[in-house]
Order: C-alpha cells, then structure tokens, then sequence
C-alpha cells in the first residue's frame, strides 16, 4: 500500500484520533536510547610514567589536576619562552601504546589546549613499532582542520585535531618503512611550535581513535512551523516511521499558514515520539555578526514559549539558526547561555566528525550543516544521490527543508518529492544500512542519556 491509499483514512489524525488509535501518550524513554561510548585512548594521558618519558628535554609534562577534559585530569605541557620546531610531548619508549583491533586507521584525534594557540602550528601524532622502523605519522595542521568561521579554534579552548580535511577522516599515511598493526605498539605526539615572547602551557585532554558510528545516520529537520507538517508530513512520518525535528518560530504559531500551538503539543505528545519540537527562535532574528547576545535572548525566548504551551525535555534547546548563520561570538554565547546545538543550512563541510559530541567541550556542535536541502530546485536524485554519499562514508547527515505543496517554490518542495525521500529512506533503513533519528535523540545517545523522542 502506497503512502497516498494510506492517507485518505488516516491523515486527519487530530487530538481524538490519537487518543482512539493509541491511547495516552507513554512519555518513558524510548528503548532504543544508546549509551555513550569513551574513544579508544591510544596514549592514556593519566600513566604519566609510560608516556612522558620521550618528552623532548625542553618543555616538561606533568598531569594537571585542576584543567580536566570531560571531567579527568590533563597532560600539561609546559613550554619555555623563545621555543619553536618540532618537539615531542608525550610518547612511549617502546611497544607499550594500545591500538583498536582491527582498525582501519581513519577517526583518529587528538584533544589539546593552549594558553596562546598561536603558538601551535601542528600537531603530529606517530605510531609504530617499538624502533619506529616502521610507522604511521600525520602532520595535522590547523588550516586543514579548521572549521570555516573564523577565528573557531581559540586560545584556552579545546580544539580537536582529525585526521582528515574538510571532506572527511582519512587514513593515517605511512611516514616511513611497512607498519602493521599490533596489539602493542610505539606511539607518540609532537607538536609543531611558533615560538612565543613568554612562556606558555599545552594541554593534551586525548590522543586516539573516534568511537565507530554504528550505522550511518539520517535526521530529517523542517524550519518554521507550516500547517503543512500537520496535513502532510506528520502522516508521511508516521507510515514510514521516520522522526522528524521541527524547528518552531514562536511568533509564527497560529498565523495563516502555520501550525496551532494544540496542534504543535499534539505532534509533541504523538505516541510514535516520531515528533521533535525544537527552536528556531521567537522573533526569526537573523545573526548579522554583532548581535550575538540579541539573537540568544531571542532563542530563549522562544524556549520559554515552548515551554509555556507545554514542549518539555531539551528539544527547544536545540536552535536551527535563522538563515544559518552563526561564528564563534555566537557559539560562544549559546554555551554560556545552555543551548546544547546549533544547525546551520549549508552543505555538510566536515564529514563523519559527529563523534566529538560525546566531549562537551567540543564547540563542533553548534556548527552542524545540512547535507542536502528539499526545495526549490532540487531533485529528488540529488538528495538521494547525497545519501548515499553519507552511506558510504558512514557519517550523520542532516536533511532540511521548509514548506510542501503542489509545486516548488523558494521555501517550497512537492509533496511527491518529499514521499520519495521518505521512502528512500526507509528502504535503507529496513534493510539495515541506515538509522534515522531526531537530532534530540541524536544527542541524547552521544552524550549517553536518556530521551522521549526516536
């Protein structure tokens, strides 16, 4: 049966058909809550007897008690006024380094932060046999990690260095020799260093391998809050059995063409939990690079709103940027101010990098772009065609669109274009090579907690 017979009975599914068809809503978490996972530690940073002791013998390491990453103590680095070139700092003297069996060598990471992060030019992590004869190095720099925003790796922040570039995680080369992989090997980090005036401190929080994501995973998100997500989408959802992340506008609830708030609690409350209600701000304000503290204030506005009509849980705190766009003052000011993410709307930049989540010190998250957007010209080829690219590099991919109808438009996709996707989806679900979740769910298993919505 097709997604057009199924509808006519079903899609006018109001307050009293859920209640017919499913009883009251069970809001207990949903079974299929994940715990997360710690990575692989290569290095274990807190066996300070077996790694410091390949430390070139001009900076000193200690383990810092008081500086933690992800609640345990640090590897502090201290390095003298005038130093610079390539030094060692921190590394085992023999095959004492663990390596994940079976690992194909991609999703490896290393955690620092420095007082002046001018001062790091390079991080370059080794492994390899007990000699070194043999080995594996990466010279990850801070122009190929870097994220687009300016200035979004910071002094005394933690930034996290992949291996990788802009396209996603690849292999650590081989630098010299034919390493193999062992249960024991060598293993060591260096980092390039511009010198400073003065002295200054590194920490290294971790050095290893990314946790592997399961499946590739699709989240599905809608920005505004039109009645066609009522009419169309919450029946399209509900057959194919995808959830779906909608971003409200708080002043848009209830005006022509959007949805009611008793029809947003309803959605909220359907006993699928197919339904995330999220912010996309009260007032639409759009961020224009200066206003950072104003563009917050109105996304907590749009949370107490939420609230006010009854959307429990941290959905609303989860923010679509109005127009996507955002840089480091207001990721800066969505931290402080408790927002757990922020999605932007353009093309993924950073693929598969998702697994720093499970660190809340990673800034990454307020910094998640839409794999393919569904409107205006887009085919239903080219979305597909997207995911599966996310398939086979295995990462999280984020679907966006607006509104749906009987033609595209600006903000606008048809209807049958929006049921192909579905359903293409669905069909790598069923056959295991996908997971899809709303992005509350989404982060709720990275983080390891529990969560009402699928």
């Amino acid at each position: 049966m097709s997604f057009a017979d199924w509808i006519k009975g079903k899609a006018a599914w109001g307050l009293a058909g859920h209640a017919a068809d499913h009883g009251a809503m069970d809001c207990t978490p949903h079974p299929s809550a994940a715990r997360g996972m710690w990575p692989f530690e290569i290095l274990p940073l807190q066996d300070t007897q077996n790694i410091i002791g390949a430390t070139s013998g001009a900076v000193t390491a200690q383990l810092d008690q008081a500086v933690l990453f992800s609640g345990r103590p640090t590897l502090r680095i201290d390095v003298p006024a005038g130093l610079s070139g390539l030094v060692t700092v921190a590394g085992t003297n023999a095959a004492t380094a663990s390596v994940p069996t079976g690992w194909n060598l991609k999703d490896l990471c290393v955690a620092l932060k420095a007082t002046s992060i001018n001062q790091v030019s390079a991080v370059y992590p080794y492994i390899g046999d007990a000699t070194f004869a043999n080995y594996w190095a990466k010279n990850q720099t801070k122009t190929t990690y870097a994220f687009p925003d300016s200035g979004f790796i910071e002094s005394n922040k933690w930034a996290f260095f992949h291996v990788g570039d802009a396209n996603g995680p690849t292999t650590i080369p081989v630098a010299s020799g034919s390493p193999s992989l062992a249960t024991r090997m060598r293993a060591k980090l260096s980092i390039i260093l511009n010198a400073s005036d003065s002295p200054q401190s590194i920490w290294i929080g971790f050095f290893g391998v990314l946790p592997k994501r399961k499946k590739p995973t699709i989240i599905m998100t809608m920005d505004d809050g039109y009645s066609t997500w009522w009419s169309f989408v919450a029946p399209l959802a509900r057959y194919y059995d995808i959830p779906v992340s909608m971003g409200i506008i708080g002043t848009q609830v209830g005006q022509t063409g959007y949805m009611t708030a008793d029809r947003i609690m309803s959605l909220f409350h359907d006993p699928s939990g197919l339904f995330d209600i999220v912010n996309h701000s009260y007032s639409h304000l759009y961020y224009d690079g200066s206003n950072a503290e104003s563009c917050v204030s109105d996304y907590e506005n749009n949370l107490s709103y939420l609230r006010s009509i009854g959307i429990t849980g941290n959905g609303p705190k989860h923010v679509f940027y109005p127009g996507g766009a955002s840089d480091m003052n207001l990721y800066r000011a969505m931290q402080s101010h408790g927002f757990l993410s922020g999605r932007k709307l353009h093309p993924c930049w950073v693929f598969g990098r998702d697994q720093t989540m499970t660190f809340s010190e990673d800034q990454g998250r307020y910094v998640l772009n839409v794999l393919s957007n569904m409107q205006n010209t887009a085919t239903v080829a080219e979305v597909t065609g997207a995911i599966d690219g996310a398939v086979t590099r295995n990462e999280c991919a984020v679907l966006m669109g607006h509104s749906w109808g009987a033609s595209n438009s600006s903000l606008m996709w048809k209807y049958e274009n929006l049921e192909g996707v579905f359903a293409y989806i669905a069909n790598l679900r069923d056959s295991g090579q996908i997971e899809c979740k709303s992005i509350t769910r989404w982060y709720a298993d990275l983080r390891g907690e529990t969560c009402s919505r699928r």
